[in-house]
């Protein structure tokens, strides 16, 4: 036993502290150096052997804590700080799922009978800027209602599935559609579909945002949607 003692009276305060800590010593930061080596004498003679040496972990493993604990929270505020300082555009490299497009027939004059005699599915192909772009317009089921000055307008809608993008290369970017256009052939279907006041609402949505949206007379038989403004 006089060996524990002689190598516990050898070593600094915080090694004392670290071996008094292990043998579950309570209040041993209060004692003075002599009081505390008594006390880890007193503790069971092969517990004491076992926690003599003291390792790189036991002397710093606080500090690693600190340090982890220190990183973790800065790197939780990068998180959320970064995203505000990437220019909105350019954090928005554009996928073929990133594309969304509905096309509206609009007249005064449709009812639920228009329903059943519009196509249900309407294959379309489109250009935007250097991109090719293949879908599929699918009816919805149920007339919808927009409102004007003039009152209530029903439309029947369609969604465009199965999109296909093609150079999507080209125009990697959301920025890199500034100034385009999606023009598409409006199918023969369609056209004066509901009489003289037919007119057309088509809504393009890239990347979770909506560029144009309103009322589109067609033109020698084409829709274009303008990619004209980041909202």
């Amino acid at each position: 036993m006089n060996d524990i003692q002689n190598e516990l009276k050898s070593k600094r305060r915080d090694e004392l502290n670290i071996i008094a800590r292990k043998l579950h010593i309570s209040h041993y930061r209060a004692l003075k150096i002599p009081e505390l080596v008594s006390e880890i004498a007193n503790c069971d003679e092969n517990l004491i052997r076992k926690h003599l040496s003291i390792t790189w972990w036991d002397r710093y493993h606080n500090h690693v804590y600190g340090v982890t604990t220190v990183i973790a929270f800065i790197a939780s505020i990068l998180f959320f700080v970064i995203p505000y300082f990437i220019p909105k555009d350019e954090a928005l490299v554009l996928k073929p799922d990133d594309f969304q497009f509905r096309f509206s027939v609009i007249s005064y004059s449709l009812n639920e009978d228009d329903i059943k005699r519009a196509p249900k599915a309407i294959p379309c192909r489109a250009t935007l800027g250097k991109l090719r772009l293949n879908f599929d317009l699918i009816r919805l089921d149920a007339l919808e209602f927009g409102y004007s000055r003039g009152g209530s307008r029903p439309k029947i809608a369609y969604n465009a599935e199965n999109i296909r993008v093609f150079n999507i290369v080209q125009h990697p970017k959301l920025v890199d559609l500034m100034g385009e256009e999606l023009r598409f052939i409006l199918p023969a279907e369609l056209r004066d579909f509901g009489g003289d006041s037919t007119t057309f609402e088509a809504n393009l949505h890239i990347a979770g945002q909506w560029f144009t949206d309103g009322f589109k007379e067609y033109r020698n038989g084409t829709v274009t949607v303008s990619i004209d403004n980041l909202q």
